[in-house]
């Protein structure tokens, strides 16, 4: 996993939706976070959505960055919220990945 600035993490991850959705400029059944440790977060998400698709991650610079990241997405419409969410300074890695249709009204990001 390279290590990504803000702008390429963005432009990768929007490729990624774009890429991966039936009807374009749709972000609702999309879910980005950050994390230090990516493969307990996936495990976690697998835990409530075991048919989570397109899972993808991204090493950011910073921990502002990532922060900065997954709020540019929040705002955008994806399923996390914005602010603060238990996030640490070991919290470098973006990843995102695709809410099944089924589980999108109960999501609990």
């Amino acid at each position: 996993m390279k290590t990504k600035t803000y702008r390429s993490i963005v432009a990768k991850i929007n490729n990624h939706i774009r890429d991966n959705s039936y009807i374009q400029g749709t972000h609702y059944r999309w879910y980005v976070g950050i994390t230090g440790d990516v493969d307990r977060r996936k495990v976690e998400h697998l835990t409530e959505e075991p048919d989570m698709r397109h899972f993808k991650a991204y090493y950011a610079y910073s921990a502002k960055i990532a922060s900065e990241i997954e709020d540019y997405f929040a705002k955008k419409g994806t399923a996390n919220k914005v602010g603060s969410r238990g996030a640490n300074e070991n919290s470098k890695l973006v990843y995102v990945y695709k809410i099944p249709l089924y589980n999108l009204y109960f999501h609990k990001p």
